[in-house]
């Protein structure tokens, strides 16, 4: 069995590789967990419960060699444009940040992408194709120097909890309204060159 399950594409992404860890218990107390859309695929599907608890236990188990696996089979793969790390799953740690930065150095040719939760990590090592967008949750505090110096994804809530975006440069992402899939649109990925933070209307 392969060390590392990339998956090609999903239902929201489209025909974009991605690697997902299981939902929520990487995430570790995040408010976003009763809202989590990965726990509904993670339940609904075995194939997919069985792919993230693998790359979870192959990763935790030996990071090194989920590394390596990983870099030898986008290597390989014909369409490797763009990536998307976690859609389910979080950043674990230092660690396992420094790595997914390693990887992006090891292959020049693809744009990594990632949102996360994780503010208090050393992002200052991130390679130029490598794309971090912090995720804003409504009642989850965002420190200001993240707030003020980085891209950032707004989840609006129906109940109007979530205002941080009123007073942003800011488009609403197309795959809400628009139904278009992020491989045909990719604004995420070029975030810092439209200079707007991206906005996720709850749905």
């Amino acid at each position: 069995m392969s060390i590392v399950k990339i998956s090609p594409k999903n239902s929201k992404l489209g025909r974009v590789n991605n690697l997902n860890f299981p939902p929520c218990f990487t995430c570790i107390d995040m408010p976003c967990k009763d809202k989590c859309y990965a726990r509904k695929a993670y339940v609904q599907y075995p194939n997919v419960r069985e792919a993230w608890n693998h790359n979870y236990k192959e990763y935790t188990d030996n990071p090194k060699q989920f590394v390596q696996d990983f870099i030898a089979q986008m290597k390989n793969k014909k369409k490797k444009d763009i990536f998307r790390w976690h859609s389910s799953g979080e950043i674990m740690g230092q660690r396992h940040l420094d790595d997914l930065f390693y990887i992006a150095t090891q292959l020049p040719e693809t744009r990594f992408l990632v949102f996360t939760k994780k503010y208090n990590l050393d992002y200052s090592a991130k390679p130029d194709n490598f794309v971090v967008i912090f995720s804003a949750w409504p009642g989850l505090d965002m420190p200001e120097h993240i707030m003020k110096n980085n891209r950032i994804a707004f989840m609006l809530d129906k109940e109007g909890v979530e205002t941080r975006h009123e007073d942003r440069n800011t488009f609403v992402c197309p795959g809400v309204t628009k139904k278009t899939h992020c491989d045909k649109c990719q604004m995420c990925w070029n975030i810092d060159k439209i200079g707007k933070d991206v906005v996720f209307p709850e749905h």
